[in-house]
């Protein structure tokens, strides 16, 4: 009978490798390879090291105990206790060994993306930025395109506006910016947006954004953005080709800016029209004419060098200036100087006549509209055309 009780007790023995082989097997197989997979095996494997104990705690005190009475009933027990022991030691065996090696083949997995995910960032056009929108817009990572643009890195952002995004874009195009969160918030589709950022030197760069969000699976929002620098496109937009001033479009919109923008403080606005231009085209023809219109780009630059201004060339003779934070009694001064010593010419040509300039201005509050003020500047400088021409 003891013989028979040992070879079923073997056989239960090859049962259990068995099962723990196929076991072994179809989890090998299986593609499920995420993190709660991996705590259900590890969960597994402490139970089988807790049962482990039992088994062999209970065998142990089962094979003293035929030992006194020899009981059949004892030592098949006692039996079942040893390869139920074994089975548990072989489980643990197993499932420790397949959570190692999915372990590491994830840990592989995550390194070979990283590394790839890098060597695409590194390579794109542009920098790559991620902010997490909660707290107030907290950059976590720039690529090292983003800081050859702008000039950031983490630290730096960490250190000049405590990580918040928003800290490195000008003061103007803050807004706009949080707009376009807004609205990528609402939408949770891509949403694309210039504005400004001052680097740390000073200097001011445009730059394009392509903003996209994501929730984690906790429910907080990711903002993940590809930046371009497009600083010369938008210069090149906004500038008249041959002055390189302010075209007309570029002066308007960034006079409009300005004002919305400050409306507790107050601006003067210059319009300068050239005294029979007209007679140098006709005359000495266009090319003449053109280099006469920079002469005069050159001169007005240079009286309003010391001011925050915006200049542009709004019309064929025409020009605008837009002091910034000025008060009227320094307009005055300003329009003085630029009238009294308001003399181009070219020493070249014989006999070319002096071109001077009919200059008017308003001075006003930014609370004001654009387009009035416009208006009351170039109505005060026809109304000095005519006084100058004596009707």
């Amino acid at each position: 009978m003891k013989l028979i009780f040992d070879f079923l007790a073997i056989l239960l023995m090859f049962v259990n490798i068995i099962y723990v082989v196929h076991v072994f097997i179809s989890l090998k197989r299986s593609q499920s390879k995420n993190s709660s997979m991996l705590r259900k095996l590890n969960w597994i494997g402490h139970s089988y090291i807790t049962l482990l104990l039992v088994f062999l705690i209970g065998y142990i005190v089962i094979t003293i105990m035929s030992m006194k009475d020899g009981s059949l009933t004892s030592i098949i027990i006692s039996q079942i206790l040893f390869w139920g022991a074994v089975f548990v030691f072989i489980s643990i065996y197993v499932f420790n060994t397949l959570f190692q090696n999915m372990n590491e083949e994830m840990t592989y997995e995550i390194s070979d993306l990283k590394i790839s995910l890098d060597n695409y960032i590194k390579h794109m056009p542009g920098g790559v930025h991620h902010c997490q929108v909660d707290p107030e817009l907290k950059v976590t990572y720039v690529s090292p395109g983003f800081t050859d643009i702008t000039g950031y890195t983490i630290e730096n952002i960490n250190r000049i506006s405590n990580g918040k995004y928003t800290g490195i874009i000008i003061e103007e195009d803050r807004q706009h910016f949080v707009d376009a969160i807004h609205q990528l918030m609402d939408t949770m589709t891509e949403v694309t947006i210039n504005y400004r950022i001052l680097k740390p030197e000073g200097k001011v760069i445009w730059v394009s954004d392509s903003m996209n969000i994501i929730k984690d699976s906790r429910g907080n929002r990711h903002i993940f953005a590809v930046v371009l620098d497009i600083t010369d496109e938008k210069e090149k937009a906004s500038k008249d080709a041959l002055t390189g001033l302010l075209n007309k479009g570029a002066f308007h919109t960034l006079s409009k800016e300005y004002m919305d923008l400050h409306t507790d403080s107050y601006v003067g606005l210059f319009m300068v029209d050239l005294n029979d231009f007209k007679s140098v085209n006709d005359n000495y023809g266009h090319q003449i004419g053109d280099i006469i219109l920079k002469k005069v780009a050159d001169y007005i630059t240079s009286v309003f060098s010391e001011y925050d201004t915006l200049i542009g060339r709004v019309g064929g003779d025409e020009f605008m200036i837009l002091v910034k934070d000025i008060c009227e009694k320094t307009m005055v001064d300003l329009k003085l100087n630029l009238v009294t010593n308001f003399s181009i010419t070219l020493e070249e040509i014989h006999d070319f006549p002096v071109i001077t300039g009919s200059v008017g201005y308003t001075y006003c509050s930014c609370k004001s509209d654009f387009d009035t003020v416009y208006q009351n500047a170039d109505e005060s400088m026809y109304k000095e055309k005519r006084m100058i021409k004596g009707f």
